[in-house]
């Protein structure tokens, strides 16, 4: 989900972000608490308190971790899956925070990660390597080297495609293609799905809205 190309060290919590993101982002669980249940086999139980928009408070119970010396990198790993998860299924950067306790129990709390003017971050995108835009006759064929498919794709796609070789943000696609921001989004997401683009997430910019 980030862009890690400059970082020479993954904490445990962006390590487990990661690692989820792109399952919870492709099959979306229908209930987040019980499918956390399930992922942690019995550490602890979860219970969504908080649901709106993109803001999230779980509260945890039972929790082993916190029953005699509690291991930061144990909290560290759930709160990264929890994050990972939630960020999959609505395509928002994060920020977590968990305040545990000496009963056991824990608050989790999620919201929209902001930049350092305190605005949103905005999403980039780019072709995920291996991905390549070609031509079939007069029609364009996106060629996907991991998986060995060719599909073919209208050409509001394919000029899309071809100004993806870097990150490149929603605003700046919808400007250098002339095509309008909410079809540019849609295109992206069709993409996303298939498996032809990764995402990031950076500062906005001053013309961006919040």
């Amino acid at each position: 989900m980030r862009n890690r190309a400059r970082e020479h060290f993954v904490p445990l919590i962006e390590f487990w972000s990661d690692f989820v993101y792109d399952q919870a982002r492709v099959a979306p669980p229908p209930d987040p608490a019980r499918h956390l249940d399930m992922m942690f086999g019995g550490l602890t139980r979860h219970t969504l308190q908080v649901a709106e928009g993109n803001r999230f408070r779980f509260a945890c119970a039972g929790c082993r971790n916190n029953a005699g010396s509690r291991s930061e990198a144990v909290c560290e790993t759930h709160a990264g899956v929890v994050r990972g998860t939630l960020e999959g299924m609505r395509a928002v950067p994060m920020q977590v925070t968990w305040h545990p306790r000496a009963d056991g129990s824990c608050q989790l709390e999620l919201e929209p990660e902001k930049g350092s003017d305190g605005r949103p971050l905005v999403p980039l995108a780019r072709l995920v390597q291996g991905v390549r835009l070609t031509m079939e006759g007069d029609a364009p064929v996106v060629v996907n080297q991991l998986t060995s498919l060719r599909t073919p794709v209208t050409n509001e796609t394919a000029t899309l495609v071809r100004r993806l070789g870097e990150f490149r943000r929603v605003e700046e696609l919808a400007r250098d293609t002339g095509l309008a921001a909410a079809l540019v989004t849609a295109i992206l997401e069709q993409c996303y799905q298939l498996g032809w683009i990764e995402c990031t997430f950076a500062q906005a910019t001053r013309d961006e809205s919040s």
